[in-house]
């Protein structure tokens, strides 16, 4: 198998989770992998305790424990924390402390919309990610897990 490894992919969150993917460029044997994938985990030195290892292969996925997902939670300045699955594929801003000015930002932003006309009643959210843009707009009506 670790002749036709052709990438490795850290996902990280401000929360402590990690997630790591090895992607191949020929397909595994899910079986076999979370075996060897097993193997692998308990002999990596300095990662964080409950760090997820994934193998992905055209087409498919194996996982040593079965969860193919982190966890992170974003602190806005206005007090909410707010809670997101992130799935192994999904786009997310990398840059967790970014990602929480940006929020606080549009926030900021939509309430200023508001005060100049008409109270903000609708927004299209047209950044292409796990929906934390919305989320932080409605935290009691939509729910990211």
């Amino acid at each position: 198998m670790q002749e036709s490894l052709r990438a490795v992919k850290f996902q990280t969150t401000l929360s402590g989770d990690m997630m790591i993917t090895l992607i191949y460029g020929s397909a595994i044997d899910p079986t076999a992998w979370r075996e060897a994938g097993a193997v692998f985990l308990q002999k990596l030195v300095g990662i964080p305790p409950g760090t997820k290892l994934l193998g992905r292969s055209k087409g498919i996925l194996s996982t040593v424990d079965g969860d193919t997902s982190v966890q992170e939670i974003l602190r806005l300045r206005d007090g909410r924390a707010l809670y997101y699955r992130q799935p192994e594929g999904s786009f997310s801003n990398p840059n967790g402390r970014v990602n929480e000015r940006c929020l606080d930002w549009l926030c900021a932003r939509i309430v200023d919309i508001g005060r100049v006309g008409q109270p903000v009643r609708a927004l299209l959210e047209l950044y292409c990610g796990c929906g934390n843009h919305t989320m932080a707009r409605h935290p009691a009506r939509y729910h990211a897990f």
